[in-house]
Order: C-alpha cells, then structure tokens, then sequence
C-alpha cells in the first residue's frame, strides 16, 4: 500500500513538473515566422483552410482572361479564431501546388508544394495564418492543389479518411486572337482593276484547333466592308476552317478606295483591340477623251488640242501618234492638252492610260493644217496616166500608118502612042 502511494506521488510531481515547464513555454511564446515543435494533449482534428478569389475576371465558357488572386485563411477545428493555450492544437503551416494540364494529351504535369507558416499575432498569444496567391501569365488549365497542417501534425485532406487533396481548377485564356489579311490579285500601282478577294486567317496563340483546350481556341472572325451596311461573323467550327480562313470577295461594283475591317474572338471573348483593317483600292474604268477634233477638220494655227481625265485613279500618261508615226508623251495644263501638226493633212492616234492601267484611244482622220499645197490625190494620177496612154496610142498609130505609106511600089505611067508620020 505504501509503494501504491509512492508512486502515485511520483506521478502528481510528474505531471506538476511537465505543467510548470508547459507554462513557462507558454510565457515565453514561440518566435513570430517560425515552426514550432511543443507538448500537445493532441486534438486529432486537422485544420480547415478556406478559399475565396479576388480579382477574378471571366469571360465566357468559364475562361479567365484576367489573373486571379487566391485568398486562403485556415484554421483549427479545436478554435475559432485558433489559439495556443497548450490544451488545442493551432495552424502550423499551408502549402499549395499548381498543376497544369497538356491540352493535347489530356495529362497533367504535377507541381512542386510551396510551403507557408504562421505566424503570431504581434502581442497576443494566438496564431493565425492568411496567405494571397496570385495565378497570373497562365495559359491553358491549371489545378490549384491546397492544404494546411495543425502542430499536431494533423494534416487537412478532403475526407475523413485522409486522403485526396482539395483544390480549385481553373482555365486560363489571357491571349488574344491575332488575324492576318492578304489580297489576292494582281495590282498596277495600288490599284485593282479587276475583282479580287483577301482571305482573313486567325490563330490563337498555340491553339492549332478549337478542340485542343491549351488556349480556349478560336470562336469567329468578323468583318465588314466600307461598302456594307453591317458587319458578317463567320464561326469557325473545326481546323479545317481555321485553315482555309475566311474569303471576302471584293467586286468592282464599287470604284475608288474600300476598308476591310476585321477582327477575331476566342471562346474566352478576347478579341484583339489593335489597328485591324486593309485598303482594296478599286479602278475598272477607262479614263475619258474629250473635246477632239472631228474627222476632216481644218485646224487652227495647226493645235490639235483635246481633254483627258479618269475619275478614280487619275490620267497616268497620255500619247499621240500622227500619221502613224513614234507616239509621244504630252502634257497636261490641268485637264487639257495640245500638239502642233506641221502643214498638211493628217491622221492623229490619241491613247489615254490611268494609274490603274485602264487605256483609251481615238483616232481622228484627215484633220488639215492650213498653208499646205492640196496632196495629189489618186484620182489625179489616174487621169496623168490616161492623158500619157492616149499620147502613146496617137504616135503608136501615127508611125504604123507612116510606114505603112512608105511601104507601096511606085505606078509607072503608060508609055506615049508614037505619032505617026
């Protein structure tokens, strides 16, 4: 019995001896920022860490086109707010992972655990922890991965049974789609003469098709013509689309300069804000002649002077051949030129060419320059040669009939009857 009592004694002093060193811990506390080992009675609850977003910006089909800022608070299940009183156990420390997904493959890269401890409440003797993380420059699916442990070494899992981890997927699309605009056709100085086409390509970032969710992908690309009334959206609906892009007919219905406007959106709703538009510059008519003279017109002072002028794209150079001679470039005093035949009559070839390569020409006949003698017409030769063909046949004629006269024999005359005697 009294070995009984000496060892239950020996017990009490144990117990007030742990008690007094546990208070004097407690008095001292434990230095702010670093993990603490001490005596617990032990809970045998893990903590709870909760999670709230801040500057959380979503587009559409649940992509986020903005950093998002994570907000995680835990505490203890023995306290609220958890406190360190030597009889529950308090927060030691949270640690969150970021894992990302390959968009092609379906398969997650797992990240490396980043770790936080608590700290001590400047004055007092609790111990809180409250961490920010900010995801930013993500592109694609990530899975944040989170969880706190006490100083008991209880560690937070989703279930009772302690195992699976907590966390928050979230998909990212912070890239906006780009788009490219080529013009089909050829051009002369700028300009079109015929119709033509540009063919608009949009790409998202690596997103080589809408179903590869490494970017949200491509949605549409919409455009519209200077000439249109509203704008035409074109959804794209697999790679194949994407790759044959979008056609925009441009036709000649329209002359002068004409804007296509464009731009692309991705299934988050980024759309490109930047300068996004090409000129199709359009001229299928021929310029004018105007003001010419008309066929067999006797010219004043010898000018032959018209007017040339193209709406659109302007006379790029104007020539004349006279006579069907070497053509020549003149020009212009505003709209109108001139050229100074030489003496004569004269055939005059007028060629107008735009700046889009369009051309006109005129040929004016038989204009005359005053102070000429009147060309030997073919008429007048025709009547020469009938004068000296009349002239040849009359001597012709004349010298066969003299030969011929020279040609008979003489009449001898009858010899005189003798007189008789």
């Amino acid at each position: 019995m009294k070995k009984m009592r000496t060892k239950v004694t020996a017990i009490a002093m144990m117990a007030m001896f742990i008690g007094a060193v546990f208070a004097a811990v407690c008095s001292l506390g434990i230095p702010s920022g670093m993990p603490a080992t001490v005596l617990y009675t032990g809970d045998g609850w893990a903590p709870v860490t909760n999670i709230t977003y801040s500057s959380k910006v979503i587009g559409t089909n649940g992509w986020n086109v903005t950093s998002v800022v994570i907000n995680l608070t835990a505490s203890d299940q023995q306290g609220d707010p958890p406190a360190y009183d030597g009889t529950k156990s308090d927060v030691n420390y949270t640690e969150y992972r970021i894992d990302t997904l390959n968009g092609a493959t379906g398969v997650w890269t797992t990240g490396t655990w980043k770790m936080y401890y608590s700290i001590k409440v400047a004055g007092g003797a609790k111990w809180l922890w409250a961490k920010n993380v900010t995801l930013t420059n993500n592109n694609g699916t990530v899975k944040f991965n989170y969880r706190s442990v006490d100083f008991d070494g209880n560690n937070e899992t989703v279930n009772r049974l302690g195992t699976g981890l907590k966390n928050v997927t979230f998909k990212f699309d912070q890239n906006k789609p780009t788009t490219t605009a080529t013009v089909g056709g050829t051009a002369t100085n700028g300009w079109y003469r015929a119709a033509t086409n540009v063919t608009l390509k949009a790409s998202d970032a690596t997103s080589v098709d809408p179903q590869v969710k490494n970017n949200s992908g491509l949605l549409s690309t919409t455009y519209r013509l200077s000439t249109a009334s509203s704008p035409t959206t074109v959804t794209y609906v697999n790679k194949t689309d994407m790759a044959a892009g979008v056609l925009v007919n441009i036709t000649t219905t329209t002359q002068g300069t004409i804007t296509l406007n464009y731009s692309s959106k991705d299934n988050a709703s980024n759309v490109f804000e930047g300068a996004t538009n090409v000129t199709i510059k359009m001229d299928s008519v021929a310029p004018t002649l105007a003001d010419l003279p008309d066929d067999d017109e006797a010219l004043t002072a010898g000018y032959f002077n018209f007017t040339a002028d193209d709406a659109t794209s302007k006379v790029s150079t104007v020539e004349i051949s006279v006579d069907g001679g070497t053509a020549v470039t003149l020009t212009a005093v505003g709209k109108n030129y001139s050229k100074q035949l030489d003496a004569g009559t004269h055939n005059v070839t007028i060629t107008v060419t735009d700046n889009a390569g369009n051309s006109v020409s005129q040929t004016v006949s038989n204009v005359t320059v005053a102070g000429a003698e009147p060309p030997v017409t073919p008429t007048d030769y025709t009547i020469y040669i009938i004068i000296i063909v009349i002239i040849i046949v009359v001597v012709v004629v004349a010298v066969l009939m003299m030969r011929r006269g020279k040609g008979k024999a003489p009449v001898e005359e009858a010899p005189a009857a003798e007189e008789k005697s």
